[in-house]
């Protein structure tokens, strides 16, 4: 009968064998990167008969120092660079947009203004990680540039105005450009 209870001891686990055994579990780590894109204000700016000055965060201003030569009323040239730091974390689009396709005379308009004229079409451009994009600002449709993957850097957003031509109505003209960076959906 000794023997019996012997055996029937080794069969029985003990507390300290049960304790020498792994205990096995795991935790799951899970984060999610929401796409984004940011523009910040301008980082830089040059330009010739032309300036730029930042108004707000999401806002500045380009200036036309002399629109119109002061002997022939003809427009003169005009040229301004801004480069805008951007960021998006995952493939976006870039459009630019005029809101007048030009700039417009503002206020009355002369009914009858021959040879004089009262809107100037100008040239828009984009510069973006290696992608380009020219057109005139009385073009239908946006201007645009589609990123296939995320980027960093600065954008360079161009303004060309060209000069002579026809000469232009006294007053002032002006235009809205409007630029969006945003998510591909």
């Amino acid at each position: 009968m000794r023997t019996l209870f012997l055996l029937a001891l080794a069969a029985v686990p003990t507390p300290a064998l049960a304790q020498n055994q792994p205990i096995a579990s795991h935790v799951e780590i899970i984060g999610e990167a929401a796409p984004v894109c940011v523009m910040r204000p301008p980082a830089d700016h040059s330009g010739v008969n032309a300036s730029f000055r930042s108004v707000s965060a999401g806002a500045g201003r380009i200036r036309i120092e002399q629109l119109a030569d002061p002997v022939d009323a003809t427009p003169h040239a005009a040229e301004i660079r801004v480069l805008l730091p951007v960021i998006c974390n995952a493939p976006h689009r870039v459009v630019l947009r005029s809101g007048n396709g030009g700039l417009r005379l503002e206020g009355p308009r002369p009914s009858q203004s021959e040879p004089f004229r009262q809107f100037l079409p100008y040239q828009l451009g984009i510069s973006w990680g290696g992608d380009q994009a020219r057109r005139s600002s009385d073009a239908a449709g946006p201007l645009m540039i589609a990123a296939g993957a995320a980027r960093s850097g600065e954008m360079e957003v161009m303004f060309t105005l060209a000069g002579g031509g026809a000469p232009l109505v006294a007053g002032t003209y002006s235009d809205e450009i409007i630029i969006e960076v945003q998510v591909a959906s």
